[in-house]
């Protein structure tokens, strides 16, 4: 909860799918039938118009990636980045794995002396100041990453893949897991909102915009394996103040790239500096 606000950011961003590569968008069913199910033959005889909105469409039939994966993509980015740095940065509970016992309750931590045990409200370090912990609320909020075209426009054809999960049996009998596909050039605008901002969070960000540029950056299913390569680039950035509500700064053309710039260099410094 937050007891006092100076002033409130929103970013505007787009993603654009890498043209040599196809996000892989969701596992799908059709009459009935589970798609890892399907015979080679089958799956691939299937028209895309049969395939239903799975997952994250809107109601629009526009295909849409939830703000809750950028967001974790974004956290996970920038918390190991400024681990290798030499900062101390928690991991969240969730995501931990090996055991250990304190004050008699159980955790888990991974075997890596900068990670430190999930931050307490009180004392954030610098990720979970921006991304939020156990009962603080993030400062930024993070919207649906929405497609400017209709599903039919941009999905892929199916892509076919066999099916080595548990849930499935194994790859036995030849059984698919099929994947709509969404095609490279497509593209995704989404908005980041923030509250009190300060320029190392907004050059953090502005640092993953530099490393989608290199194809570092993939949303999207089987992310390791090679798939969802995504270009993110800032458009506008406006601040606004409170009370009363109104704009009080915009970032377009060479203001924006000119600011970013600050921004990423103040970052830059932050992390090079561990405490």
């Amino acid at each position: 909860m937050y007891h006092r606000i100076n002033n409130y950011w929103k970013i505007e961003y787009e993603a654009i799918v890498d043209s040599n590569s196809i996000l892989l968008y969701s596992k799908g069913k059709i009459k009935g039938e589970v798609w890892p199910k399907l015979k080679l033959e089958e799956a691939i005889s299937k028209q895309i118009e049969e395939l239903p909105f799975i997952l994250g469409d809107i109601e629009d039939g526009k295909p849409a990636i939830s703000g809750n994966e950028v967001k974790g993509i974004f956290r996970h980015f920038i918390s190991a980045s400024l681990i290798s740095k030499g900062h101390r940065i928690c991991i969240q509970d969730v995501k931990r794995h090996v055991k250990y016992k304190e004050d008699g309750r159980e955790y888990s931590m991974l075997p890596e002396p900068n990670i430190i045990k999930q931050c307490s409200p009180e004392n954030p370090c610098f990720v979970c100041k921006w991304f939020g912990t156990a009962g603080y609320e993030s400062p930024l909020h993070f919207s649906f990453l929405v497609c400017n075209e209709t599903f039919k426009k941009v999905a892929s054809n199916v892509v076919p893949m066999i099916a080595i999960d548990e849930q499935y049996g194994g790859a036995s009998m030849g059984a698919l897991v099929s994947f709509i596909g969404i095609k490279g050039g497509t593209k995704f605008y989404g908005e980041i909102d923030g509250v009190n901002l300060d320029n190392k969070i907004i050059g953090a960000i502005y640092d993953i915009v530099k490393a989608s540029e290199k194809k570092f950056i993939k949303f999207g299913r089987l992310r390791s394996r090679g798939f969802g390569n995504v270009i993110i680039s800032i458009k506008k950035i406006t601040k606004y103040s409170f009370a009363p509500f109104k704009e009080e700064e915009k970032f377009e053309g060479e203001k924006l790239k000119s600011f970013l710039e600050k921004c990423w260099n103040e970052y830059i410094e932050f992390a090079s500096k561990p405490e």
